[in-house]
């Protein structure tokens, strides 16, 4: 059974958008078993559907659009594939879940632009504004996705919102699960916002304004791990800066941290007797490869000469080139000959057989504060918290992959090999 997940667990489009929730949730999973009772021609066909595979997202049962598929539709808002999902079933488990409520909307698009009052939805240091919502914009491009475009009849189509970074739209039967998005700036100072009221959340004694969990775990990693190791003394929280968390240290200083820094504090730090030790990886491509940690060079607690407060360990591996394999990296690899097993019917395709090295590193996170004067004249000086890693290499070795004028990824996370 999957798990819930974030939202834009949706898509495996690795998607940089500082205006998106983070997503990278360690409790992610989506289950394999393709969906039997549905085929492409049942669904609407404004995207390719992956029926491979579904995710559960707060008790509905979803599918992605393949992220193959390119498509975006666009009114003034574009909406791509991976900020849609299908929902194929739990709909109602959904409702219940997120408490979401039926949102009354316009009857016509030229009404839409005139009377609909952007929504906040939830507060996220991940929006530069600090606030996700709906805005015309989006809410115009959803109604064209349910509807497949042109005119609508408005007792044909709800809207549902109770979710911070999703809302669900319904259309003859089909029901989309979409994101939400960052309101910039602009939106919130130019049209009436109907906002909804921000929800404090105890994390390690903070009341901390926070609704993505992926922050909220960071942010325990910082008022607990880093608040100690790097004797901060953060006595209190202040409040949600746009993308910033502010708390006050014991001086009565703030002290801020930004969504860019919380981030790398999202992934589990492993614990160092844990790290030291044999360790086995699973790539994409090739048998599995066993490799030792002798020691770590830098314990938690231990400053670095040049980068900071040592804060915690994970390990990772990746090729030494970096990125996906280009066109012309493949052409200079070794070509195969092809193989009766290996050959395939269509004669377009040439079998490759890609070779590269790789690296394990050692990611070793440091902490460092950096006094600031704010913008605002008359307002003191601050503390700005900056979170960077460096890397030490651990092993080395040479991936093998067959593929067919494709971009092979095979590079994963490092488990340790208990776990396997």
């Amino acid at each position: 059974m999957s798990q819930n997940t974030t939202l834009d667990s949706f898509s495996n489009a690795n998607v940089e958008d500082t205006n998106t929730p983070n997503t990278t949730n360690p409790a992610e999973s989506s289950n394999s078993t393709r969906v039997e009772h549905l085929n492409q021609e049942d669904l609407p066909d404004i995207f390719s559907w992956n029926l491979e595979s579904h995710t559960l997202y707060k008790d509905a049962t979803v599918i992605n659009p393949h992220t193959t598929d390119l498509r975006k539709l666009t009114s003034d808002c574009a909406i791509y594939p991976q900020t849609v999902a299908y929902i194929v079933d739990g709909f109602k488990d959904y409702l219940r879940t997120t408490n979401s409520r039926k949102l009354s909307i316009p009857g016509s698009y030229s009404e839409l632009k005139n009377d609909f009052a952007p929504r906040i939805t939830g507060y996220s240091c991940g929006s530069k504004s600090a606030e996700y919502g709906i805005t015309q914009d989006k809410l115009e491009a959803a109604i064209r996705i349910a509807t497949g475009g042109g005119r609508y009849n408005k007792s044909d189509v709800s809207v549902y919102i109770g979710d911070p970074f999703s809302f669900v739209i319904t259309y003859d039967n089909h029901k989309f699960l979409i994101r939400t998005v960052g309101l910039d700036q602009f939106s919130l100072n130019s049209e009436p916002i109907v906002e909804i009221e921000k929800t404090p959340r105890d994390i390690n004694g903070f009341e901390i304004v926070e609704d993505d969990p992926q922050y909220r775990h960071a942010l325990s990693v910082f008022t607990d791990q880093v608040n100690t190791v790097a004797d901060l003394n953060l006595c209190e929280y202040d409040r949600l800066y746009g993308s910033k968390h502010v708390f006050v240290d014991q001086s009565g200083k703030e002290i801020r941290i930004g969504q860019g820094d919380l981030r790398k504090l999202t992934p589990a730090f492993k614990d160092e007797t844990e790290l030291i030790g044999e360790h086995t990886i699973s790539p994409r491509a090739g048998s599995d490869q066993t490799f030792e940690l002798p020691e770590i060079p830098y314990q938690v607690g231990e400053e670095h000469r040049y980068q900071g407060t040592v804060i915690g360990h994970r390990l990772k591996y990746k090729p030494k080139v970096g990125g996906a394999l280009s066109l012309s990296r493949q052409r200079s690899c070794m070509v195969s000959e092809p193989d009766e097993a290996n050959d395939l019917p269509d004669k377009d395709y040439q079998p490759l057989t890609i070779r590269d090295e790789a690296e394990i590193r050692l990611l070793t996170y440091v902490v460092s504060g950096l006094e600031k004067n704010p913008s605002i004249k008359d307002r003191p000086p601050y503390k700005r918290i900056n979170i960077s890693s460096f890397s030490t290499p651990v092993a080395k070795y040479t991936l093998k992959n067959m593929g067919f004028n494709t971009h092979p990824q095979f590079w994963n996370e490092v488990e340790r090999s208990s776990e396997n």
